[in-house]
C-alpha cells in the first residue's frame, strides 16, 4: 500500500463544572501572515492556557424547621425526604433528572438535574433566544420604526435594548380637507414593450428508442390455417440514464466554474471530498478552490504542489486575508490511478484523508473566510492561474464533518440531508455539470475540459451501497450513567439498519448497549426490538454497534440510541425542528434516566427533548 497512516493530533476535551457548562481547553494554532499564495507555508505554534474555577456554594444559614425529617411536608418546609422531577423545579433551567430534598427541608439538591444546554451569554443564539451578546443595527430590528442607531442584546437574551435607537420622524398628520370633485380621468399612457424573454437552455437529448421489429404476416385462414410466424422484436433503444463518467482537464486551460452561492461559504463543520486520477505533471494540481480571483480564497485542495507530489489543502481565516491553516499529506499518491481525497473541518480541527486514511490534522479555531467569488474546480483563478491535469469523478460538499478516523471511501458519493453540493460529471455532452444535491449549484465547463467515460464509481448502478446519516453535533456535552440517549425517527422508506454509532467520551472499558425500540405513533408506547453491546474506547469519538441487520418499516417510529450504566460523556446539538434523513425524518431526542436494565417498553411522554444526540446511522 503506498499510503501510510499519520497519527491524529489528540482532541482535547474539557471538564464540566458541577452546575454549569464551563469549558477550558489549551490549543496550538498554526498561523502565518503572508501576501503570497497558499503554497510552501511555514508555521509557528502559539499556545494559550486557560484555568477553570469551580463555583462553591456559600454555607447554608437557613433555620431548619423542627418538623423536618418526619417525611411529611409541613408548614414552613419546601420538602421532606421526597424526590421531584427537576423540570418541576425550573422547567427553563432543567431538562431531565430527579432532585432529592436536602436535609434542611428547605431546598432541593439539584446535583442530579440535567441543565438545559441553551446558555445565555455564550455568544451563540440558541433555543428561544433572540440574540446572545453583540450589537444590531436598529433598522434591522424594525425598519418601519427606526432609522438609525445600534441596539445591544439584553442580559437575558430575550431581545434588544432599543433605547439607543433613533425612531423615524413621521410628523403630525394634518386635518383631512374636503374632498373635491373628481377630475377627469386622463388618458392611460401607452404600456411599455415587454422585455425579451431569455432563451430557454437546451434540454438534454433523450436516449433513442429502438425500432419496433416487423410483425410477421398472419397465415391464411384455411380450415385450420397456419398462424404466421411472429416477427422479430426490435432492439430496445438507449434509455438516456446517466452513464459512468468524469471530466478530463487538460492541465493548461480547462476548469469548471460554479457561480457563487452563500451555501458555498462554509462554517465550523464541513467536508469536501473528490475522486481524482491525475496525470504525470510537475505543475501545481488544484482540485478545487473557493474564490481567490482578487483576494485570498476561502478554502482549497491540491493534488500536488509545484515542487512535490504531496497533496495539501487548507483555508484562510474568517478574520484575516493573510493568515491560513494548512494540512499536508505524508503520502505521495500515484498517477493514472483513481484515489479518494477529503478535506474536513471538525469544529476546531482541520483534517485530511487519502483513500480513507488520516494524513494530518491541525488546530483551526476560526472558520473559512466569507468569499463572494465563484467555486472553481480544476483551476486556481488568480493572477498566476494553474490547472489540474487529469480526471475528476465526483466532488461532494457536506455541511458536517463526515469522518472521525480511518474509513473505506464509497466509490459513489450519495446525496443526503447534509449534502450542500454534489457533482457526478456523468453528463457526457454539453457544457453544464449538474448539481445533484437539489440546491441547483450547477457548473459550467470552460476552456480545455471534456467529458470522459472513465470513472471511479457509477451512480446509475448503486447496488447495495450503504447510506450514512449523521445527526447532531459536538456543540454541547453532558455526563451520566444509568440512562438511554438517542433519537426518535419517523420512517417513511423501507430500509435495513446495518450499523449504529454514538459519539461518546470517557468510555474506556465500559459496556455500551445499542438498542432499538418501535412504535406505531410518535407519541405512543415504544416496544423493545433489539440490543447489541460494544466496549468503549480510550478516545472520544464514534463508538460502533458493529454490523447489525434490523429492518425499518415505513410508517413506523423508532427510538435508536445507546444505554450505559457507567457514567460516560455524550454529545448533542442545537437543532429544534425535524429534518430529513435517508429513511425518513429526525423528530426528537430520546432522554431516559434511572434505567438500570434493558426496558421492555417505555412511553414517549416526558422522555423526549428538542435537540438531537450525536450519532451516525448506516442503512441500505
Amino acid at each position: 500500500m503506498f499510503l501510510k497512516r499519520v497519527v491524529f493530533t489528540a482532541f482535547l476535551f474539557c471538564a464540566a463544572s458541577i452546575f454549569i457548562f464551563t469549558t477550558s481547553c489549551g490549543g496550538s494554532v498554526k498561523t502565518k501572515t503572508s501576501t503570497g499564495e497558499e503554497n510552501d507555508h511555514e508555521f509557528s505554534d502559539t499556545d494559550t492556557d486557560y484555568e477553570m474555577n469551580d463555583e462553591i456554594d456559600a454555607p447554608d444559614e437557613k433555620v431548619i424547621p423542627e418538623t423536618c425529617g418526619d417525611g411529611i411536608v409541613d408548614e414552613g418546609e419546601l420538602c421532606d425526604g421526597n424526590l421531584i422531577d427537576c423540570v418541576e423545579i425550573d422547567s427553563q433551567k432543567y431538562v431531565s433528572g430527579r432532585a432529592r430534598c436536602k436535609d434542611n427541608c428547605l431546598e432541593w439538591d439539584t446535583l442530579t438535574c440535567e441543565e438545559n444546554p441553551y446558555v445565555c451569554g455564550n455568544g451563540i443564539v440558541e433555543g428561544d433566544e433572540v440574540c446572545d451578546g453583540g450589537l444590531e443595527d436598529c433598522v434591522d430590528i424594525d425598519p418601519d420604526l427606526y432609522e438609525a442607531g445600534k441596539a445591544r442584546c439584553l442580559d437575558d437574551c430575550s431581545g434588544y435594548d432599543t433605547v439607543t435607537c433613533s425612531e423615524k420622524d413621521t410628523g403630525n398628520t394634518g386635518n383631512t380637507g374636503d374632498t373635491g370633485d373628481t377630475g377627469d380621468t386622463g388618458d392611460t399612457g401607452d404600456t411599455g414593450d415587454t422585455g425579451d424573454t431569455g432563451d430557454t437552455g437546451d434540454t438534454g437529448d433523450t436516449g433513442d428508442t429502438g425500432d419496433t421489429g416487423d410483425t410477421g404476416d398472419t397465415g391464411d385462414t384455411g380450415d385450420t390455417g397456419d398462424t404466421g410466424d411472429t416477427g422479430d422484436t426490435g432492439d430496445t433503444g438507449d434509455t438516456g440514464e446517466p452513464a459512468c463518467g468524469s471530466i478530463d482537464l487538460d492541465g493548461s486551460s480547462g476548469y469548471v466554474e460554479v457561480i457563487h452561492n452563500a451555501l458555498l461559504n462554509l462554517g465550523s463543520h464541513w467536508t469536501v471530498e473528490a475522486w481524482i486520477k491525475r496525470r504525470p505533471s510537475t505543475f501545481q494540481q488544484p482540485i478545487f478552490r473557493k474564490g481567490g480571483i482578487t483576494t485570498a480564497p476561502g478554502y482549497y485542495l491540491y493534488a500536488r504542489s509545484g515542487t512535490s507530489n504531496y497533496p495539501y489543502g487548507g483555508m484562510y481565516y474568517e478574520t484575516s486575508a493573510s493568515g491560513w491553516y494548512t494540512v499536508n499529506s505524508g503520502s505521495t499518491v500515484p498517477v493514472d490511478e483513481w484515489y479518494h481525497i477529503a478535506l474536513e473541518k471538525n469544529g476546531e480541527y482541520l483534517n485530511m484523508y487519502i483513500n480513507g486514511l488520516p494524513e494530518e490534522t491541525t488546530a483551526a479555531q476560526f472558520n473559512p473566510r466569507i468569499v463572494n467569488e465563484s467555486f472553481f474546480i480544476g483551476s486556481r483563478r488568480s493572477s498566476t492561474p494553474s490547472y489540474f491535469n487529469g480526471l475528476i469523478d465526483q466532488i461532494k460538499i457536506s455541511s458536517i464533518a463526515r469522518y472521525s478516523g480511518a474509513f473505506t471511501p464509497e466509490t459513489v458519493l450519495y446525496n443526503d440531508a447534509s449534502t450542500v453540493a454534489l457533482w457526478y460529471f456523468d453528463e457526457g455532452s454539453g457544457i453544464t455539470a449538474y448539481d445533484s444535491s437539489g440546491n441547483n449549484l450547477d457548473g459550467t465547463l470552460t476552456g480545455g475540459v471534456t467529458w470522459s467515460d472513465d470513472c471511479a464509481g457509477d451512480p446509475a448502478d448503486p447496488g447495495e451501497t450503504p447510506v450514512v446519516d449523521t445527526v447532531g453535533s459536538t456543540n454541547t456535552n453532558w455526563s451520566g450513567g444509568n440512562r438511554i440517549r438517542g433519537n426518535y425517527y419517523a420512517c417513511t422508506v423501507d430500509k435495513t439498519l446495518t450499523e449504529i454509532e454514538m459519539y461518546l467520551g470517557n468510555t474506556s472499558g465500559k459496556t455500551i448497549f445499542f438498542e432499538i425500540f418501535e412504535a406505531s405513533t410518535l407519541t405512543g408506547t415504544y416496544s423493545f426490538v433489539t440490543s447489541v453491546s460494544s466496549t468503549g474506547s480510550s478516545s472520544t469519538g464514534f463508538i460502533s454497534s458493529g454490523e447489525i441487520n434490523v429492518p425499518l418499516e415505513s410508517g413506523k417510529f423508532y427510538s435508536i440510541g445507546a444505554r450505559f450504566s457507567d457514567s460516560v460523556t455524550y454529545y448533542y446539538g442545537a437543532i429544534t425542528s425535524p429534518f430529513s434523513v435517508s429513511f425518513g425524518t429526525w423528530e426528537k431526542g430520546v432522554i431516559l434516566d434511572d434505567i438500570y436494565s434493558q426496558p421492555s417498553s417505555f412511553q414517549y411522554t416526558n422522555n423526549n427533548i428538542d435537540y438531537p444526540y450525536y450519532q451516525r446511522l448506516t442503512t441500505k
